[in-house]
């Protein structure tokens, strides 16, 4: 998918005003987006536009000392300049087309950043969306991917995610339905454009006020996740829902 067709995705889900607060500010990685988007937010992504299980992906965070720190895979290095930032990147990455997005400040497992993968699916000849597994991914330690491979992070049932978090208990109350609302309206809105589209998996954040975020909505996800649970009910539903 091209970084042209995920900004349109974006902003065709972002007409649907139940969807509006959860999709964040995604624009193509030019020197000006950049720059307008670190001034305005302070600490921002570069993520490449084809990218996937958290390959290359840069935080850039403006420090108070007038230098920008640059944070990949869990190494950290600083420069002085907006200029270097963008040199920097494009002189280590293996693409140069990125999408860059304000950093969601995600919710944290004993002081490690986690995000949840949400599969949604339906069944052919079916308009009804259901939610038919979920699983959190937690970061490992220095990373800031929670790429389970890349990170050496671990996976969790999403309830004991939510419940070991460092969201405040008013927050976890409800956290469990409203992932499932989201998820379904977010399918739901999606099947207007995909219209034989039967499963995605969507990428989604909770920040540390317990605000949900639509990260990614994939057509082809992975199923490797569920797969590392000792309980494999998820993996298997997913699976009987493929062929339904």
């Amino acid at each position: 998918m091209s970084g042209a067709e995920k900004i349109r995705k974006n902003e065709f889900m972002k007409q649907d005003d139940r969807l509006r607060p959860h999709i964040p500010v995604t624009l193509m990685a030019t020197p000006t987006n950049f720059r307008e988007l670190l001034d305005k937010y302070s600490d921002i992504i570069f993520k490449p536009i084809n990218g996937s299980r958290g390959r290359n992906v840069y935080r850039v965070t403006s420090l108070t000392s007038g230098q920008y720190r640059i944070h990949h895979e869990s190494n950290i290095d600083h420069v002085n300049t907006k200029e270097e930032v963008f040199n920097h990147i494009q002189l280590h990455s293996r693409t140069h087309d990125y999408l860059v997005q304000p950093r969601i400040s995600l919710a944290k497992i004993n002081g490690r950043t986690f995000d949840l993968r949400v599969i949604v699916q339906r069944k052919r000849n079916s308009k009804k969306w259901k939610v038919t597994g979920k699983v959190a991914k937690v970061a490992g330690k220095g990373y800031i991917v929670t790429n389970i491979t890349r990170s050496g992070g671990t996976v969790r049932k999403v309830r004991t995610a939510i419940r070991k978090s460092s969201l405040q208990p008013s927050k976890k109350r409800n956290l469990l339905p409203a992932i499932n609302r989201l998820a379904v309206t977010t399918a739901s809105r999606l099947k207007q454009i995909y219209p034989s589209q039967r499963i995605y998996g969507l990428d989604m954040g909770v920040d540390k006020t317990g605000h949900l975020w639509i990260i990614e909505a994939n057509r082809r996800p992975s199923m490797s996740h569920f797969l590392k649970l000792r309980d494999r009910t998820m993996y298997r539903r997913i699976r009987r829902w493929k062929s339904k």
